[in-house]
């Protein structure tokens, strides 16, 4: 079939995506640097407070909300909750075990 009828190349399509000025986009993400830097700045503060010894009742100066929400924080933190429960179960095997080695040798050195 092919002799009467030869496959013929097409072209390939061109695949342009034009890169667009998104100016909600610029604000967002001046918006999400300024929530970072505020989250640092506190950070910073606290840890000022808490190396001179004072009280933890005192805010730092900047007040304004700072949301913890930004892309990939649900993944980061299931990622550390599963982080928290292999340790967790770790341990309990590491004391399972433990405990098990403990019950053999004074069971055999009660019997023997």
């Amino acid at each position: 079939m092919s002799v009467l009828f030869p496959k013929v190349n097409r072209p390939r399509a061109w695949d342009y995506r034009p890169i667009y000025y998104d100016p909600e986009k610029e604000k967002l993400q001046k918006l999400r640097e300024k929530q970072q830097q505020a989250r640092e700045e506190y950070a910073r503060l606290a840890e000022e407070q808490k190396q001179s010894g004072e009280s933890g009742g005192t805010k730092p100066e900047s007040t304004h909300y700072v949301s913890g929400l930004h892309r990939g924080s649900f993944r980061e933190a299931r990622e550390l909750t599963q982080e928290r429960q292999h340790k967790s179960n770790r341990q309990s095997r590491i004391a399972f075990w433990i405990a098990l080695l403990l019950a053999a040798v004074l069971l055999y050195w009660l019997l023997g």
